[in-house]
């Protein structure tokens, strides 16, 4: 099974476990006398339309590269995960909105049943157990979108945690503890709103063409060393396009080789960094002469003019 298929089944995975949570906690909460209960399933069930917009990107992201995209469609898997991010905040604000409003009105109190403590319980150890699960998943692929999600489970068992504090308060303590649902539950909105900016700057970074990690650049500098006439790398450039990942390297050559033996270089260069690091979809070799004097500046960006490029 390929990353993207993985990615699918993940994505089915939370929908239907999504679907089943919020159906059981809408309805026990309307039967078990929860309001509370009741958001938290209509939450539940928002996160089954953020896991279809997920795999509406990871679609996108799988088509081939065409005339109008010749880097593939890899972008929009991040794009994909910035409007997750803007789900999750706005489910945060959501949360404190209502739970601050709750205080404020002071409405008519009902004992929730024991069975409302038991399924919500039940809820946020099946959503963490997702979201560990999904986010194992999205960090093998390097999805953002997935990783996105897979925060937003763990957003949901965050909100649950207060309902499950005050269902359990109202049970045990009566009236004068009703205010303690609505009072974790803002502190729990501030935590899913934090998680949230932090995956929208990392989808966004992504979309500005950010590196690949300092650990994945060392890696690629290690390998076009290690292939054969390779006297040194000189400087390697790179950005992360959804699931994949494209790369510019300069490396270091005697400086009597030939065109052809040059071309042959770069080949092996790039055969290698594609062989070794799967998330590589394209790699352009820039070969160098290795020991003479730099008599000019170095390019800004891999983009300049350079002479001799082998565009392999």
């Amino acid at each position: 099974m390929d990353g993207i298929q993985k990615g699918k089944v993940a994505t089915y995975v939370g929908i239907v476990v999504n679907a089943f949570l919020g159906v059981v906690k809408v309805i026990v909460g309307a039967v078990g006398n929860s309001a509370a209960l009741v958001a938290d399933g209509v939450e539940s069930l928002s996160d089954v339309a953020t896991s279809g917009a997920v795999l509406i990107g990871l679609a996108l992201a799988q088509k081939p590269p065409d005339t109008q995209h010749p880097y593939g469609h890899g972008r929009a898997e991040s794009l994909i995960g910035k409007i997750v991010a803007i789900v999750v905040i706005f489910v945060g604000a959501a949360i404190i909105y209502n739970s601050v409003s709750n205080l404020a009105t002071q409405e008519k109190f009902m004992v929730p049943s024991w069975w409302a403590l038991l399924v919500c319980g039940g809820s946020i150890v099946g959503k963490e157990a997702l979201f560990q699960y999904k986010v194992r998943v999205a960090k093998k692929l390097g999805s953002t979108s997935l990783e996105a999600d897979a925060w937003h489970h763990r957003s949901d068992a965050f909100s649950s945690i207060p309902v499950f504090i005050g269902i359990g308060a109202a049970i045990a303590g009566g009236p004068k503890w009703h205010f303690m649902d609505h009072a974790a539950a803002v502190i729990a909105g501030i935590v899913i709103i934090w998680v949230g900016v932090s995956l929208f700057r990392k989808s966004w970074a992504e979309l500005m063409d950010a590196a690949a990690p300092q650990q994945t650049m060392e890696q690629l500098r290690n390998i076009a060393l290690d292939v054969g006439e390779v006297k040194g790398v000189e400087k390697i450039f790179s950005r992360k396009a959804g699931l994949d990942v494209f790369v510019d390297i300069h490396v270091e050559v005697a400086p009597e080789k030939t065109v052809l033996e040059g071309h042959d270089i770069a080949t092996a260069v790039k055969a290698a960094i594609m062989e070794k690091i799967p998330a590589v979809r394209g790699v352009l070799v820039h070969i160098e002469p290795y020991g003479l004097p730099k008599t000019a500046a170095q390019p800004a960006s891999p983009y300049d003019i350079i002479w001799p490029n082998f565009g392999c």
